[in-house]
């Protein structure tokens, strides 16, 4: 979902969701900001990405590692375009002890050394190319002709550059900066997508069937839940969850440090022109830095404490976990971007059994076996309720979607150690 979100906030702001994007920008004053604009200004730095950012350049490659001869020229060569710029990242740099004799050399310290020949600072494409990869991220592969694996791909491309979790992380940093302009795109941003959320979520139909939430409702003798959803579909009271990144059913006044949960004014929220008129009405002034923020945390890898509310459900989701005697991970990666909750997770495992399952769990295994400092070749294979189960006496990896848990897998689970 992530990978879409980017795009779909885009349509949400130009479409369903225009009357709530003219309200912000009207509230927030003066800004320069569209996602068109963002999505074109990643094709002008592409070359520097590439070159200076491996976790962009290793998304791009792994989006198009699929590429056959089935697939179109136009994806084909963008991909051995990909090749060429990891070629020429690699030739680009110098053993430490040449770059140190460099360094020596210009009458500077080794701590001038730098391992790299060329500036990759500033680095343009050429035109065709540049306009080439500007349209893929700009357009999203609506281009007329494309087959559906070169559509396929190409989103991918524009999808690992243009990636909203991202984008919310730079403008975090410009926040704190006191960068008055960075600060009102963070708002927008952020507002933007609190809204969406919103509409989204209670345009689903209380009837309607809620997959592993569902399922979450239905277990018993669940201790504690940690859900890191900012949308929550669940019906289990609110001490038994905590929500980890918050959520969109409350707001942060930051110039009085007030966390406002009790606003009737959200809860009335459920659609474009109710959360337009919320909105509307928000004291916001920017010049004397009365600020309204979501209650939500920026993806942010090092994660910002926007209000201590947060320092305090991160303090109880430690307790909850502590406490446990079997951890159940469902769903979650382990991804770097959560390395504070993966410390968390790390120290409160030490005395717990611990369930992960995912889709991908056997994907997962010698990344969580590191952190959980688990000798991978001590796991074996073994079947649980038609399931195949790699584990340990400490650890049991599930290859499953969460929509097919139950509680008698969990308990067997529990059981059979």
């Amino acid at each position: 979902m992530a990978k879409d979100l980017m795009r779909a906030l885009a349509e949400f702001s130009h479409g369903e969701g225009k009357r709530i994007q003219q309200v912000l920008r009207k509230r927030l004053g003066r800004f320069q900001f569209s996602f068109d604009k963002y999505a074109m200004a990643q094709g002008e730095n592409f070359a520097t990405l590439m070159l200076n950012d491996p976790e962009a350049a290793a998304r791009v490659r792994a989006a198009l590692e699929h590429v056959d001869n089935g697939t179109g020229p136009g994806v084909r060569s963008l991909r051995a375009l990909a090749d060429q710029l990891k070629t020429i990242a690699e030739a680009n740099s110098i053993e430490p002890e040449h770059a140190t004799a460099i360094a020596e050399l210009a009458g500077e310290s080794e701590d001038m050394a730098d391992e790299t020949i060329l500036s990759g600072r500033g680095l343009s494409l050429s035109p065709v190319v540049r306009t080439a990869i500007m349209r893929v991220l700009r357009q999203r592969v609506s281009e007329e002709g494309l087959s559906q694996d070169d559509k396929r791909i190409l989103d991918e491309v524009a999808a690992s550059l243009v990636d909203v979790e991202e984008l919310l992380t730079q403008l975090m940093a410009g926040f704190y900066s006191g960068d008055r302009s960075v600060l009102k795109k963070y708002l927008y941003v952020s507002w933007l997508l609190w809204a969406f959320m919103r509409v989204k979520s209670c345009a689903v139909p209380d009837d309607k069937p809620r997959g592993f939430y569902d399922v979450l409702d239905s277990l018993s003798g669940v201790g504690g839940v940690v859900n890191f959803n900012y949308t929550d579909f669940g019906r289990l009271v609110d001490t038994r969850v905590i929500r980890f990144h918050g959520d969109c059913t409350a707001y942060i006044r930051q110039d009085r440090g007030r966390w406002i949960s009790t606003d009737d004014r959200v809860e009335k929220c459920t659609d474009v022109e109710s959360i337009a008129s919320f909105l509307s009405e928000l004291d916001i002034d920017v010049e004397k830095r009365r600020l309204f923020l979501p209650a939500i945390v920026p993806p942010c890898e090092m994660k910002p404490v926007i209000h201590k509310t947060f320092i305090e459900r991160w303090a109880d989701a430690s307790k909850t976990m502590e406490k446990a005697d079997l951890l159940v991970v469902v769903g979650y990666a382990f991804g770097p971007g959560d390395s504070h909750f993966n410390e968390l997770f790390q120290s409160a495992a030490i005395e717990s059994r611990v369930v992960v399952i995912n889709p991908s769990a056997m994907g997962l295994v010698g990344h969580v076996c590191r952190l959980l400092d688990i000798q991978e070749d001590s796991l074996t294979k073994i079947e649980v309720n038609g399931f195949v189960v790699k584990g340990s006496p400490r650890i049991r990896f599930v290859g499953a979607v969460a929509e097919e848990i139950n509680e008698d897998l969990l308990r067997t689970l529990e059981r059979e150690w």
